[in-house]
């Protein structure tokens, strides 16, 4: 039986447990870290989930902090923040014991700040600390020039980042290890009355423009990790209104995760 979307939630709902309790981590958001919601049988172990962390911020210099001084009261939150300062994510999966990584990077609609000649994250997060009182935004562009598309940090060429984040990924994972889960922005969405609406036209900018920085990015991620494993189901999918985490651009229908797991459970199965 297939969903609206055309999704098999027969294999989904009736996949049986491996036994294997198969240890992965993600480096990036809630659409892979929810897909493991969906894992019913309980094959997948997670290990380390490094959210709100963008490529660029991941490979910049250490920056001291201390958690006592991020003013939210949820653990996971302050967690991220000071992961994203610290710089420690490459020592998490070395030292994890994951067998597996899975790469989303949908946390690089946020904005890139310049502190203490570091890159960080702006993310949902810090900005409700407050703890960066007057950030020092840096842009993140797709540029076309005579045809091609050029990635920029500021004024740097912003391939030197993911080059270095590659190179580390790749010391502690080997390419068909990876998942590269090609998540993006929805520009529509279902509401609570079950009908298609688009985002308002201010907010689609943002979207549009996210999604050409994305489709770069895994592009060449792609290719850095040559013969990596390509999770890439958003043909049809939307936002939904009465998703648990509230309406977003990445907050999908529930098939979509159903659909995304047993497409992670069926390739490392067929190792």
């Amino acid at each position: 039986m297939a969903d609206e979307m055309g999704f098999d939630m027969d294999f989904c709902n009736k996949t049986e447990n491996t036994g294997r309790h198969i240890p992965v981590s993600i480096f990036g958001s809630c659409v892979s870290r929810d897909a493991l919601e969906f894992d019913y049988a309980k094959n997948f172990d997670l290990k380390t989930y490094t959210a709100r962390q963008s490529v660029v911020s991941a490979v910049s210099p250490k920056v001291d902090i201390d958690e006592n001084d991020i003013c939210l009261g949820s653990k996971f939150k302050k967690q991220a923040i000071c992961h994203d300062f610290r710089k420690d994510t490459f020592e998490l999966f070395k030292n994890d014991g994951s067998k597996y990584l899975i790469i989303d990077l949908i946390d690089e609609r946020f904005g890139l700040l310049m502190y203490d000649n570091s890159f960080i994250t702006y993310s949902a997060e810090l900005q409700e600390s407050g703890y960066i009182k007057n950030p020092a935004f840096i842009s993140k562009n797709i540029i076309r020039f005579f045809g091609k598309q050029l990635f920029y940090i500021g004024r740097t060429n912003g391939n030197k980042y993911l080059d270095n984040f590659c190179q580390k990924i790749s010391e502690i994972y080997s390419n068909d290890r990876i998942f590269l889960h090609k998540a993006m922005m929805c520009e529509k969405y279902i509401d609570r009355n079950g009908t298609a609406n688009e985002f308002p036209p201010n907010y689609t900018q943002f979207i549009v423009r996210t999604n050409r920085i994305l489709e770069y990015m895994y592009g060449y991620f792609e290719n850095a990790f040559s013969g990596c494993n390509v999770i890439d189901i958003m043909d049809g999918v939307c936002a939904v209104q009465n998703h648990k985490w509230g309406l977003m651009p990445m907050h999908y229908q529930d098939g979509y995760y159903e659909k995304m797991v047993s497409e992670l459970l069926k390739a490392i199965l067929s190792r």
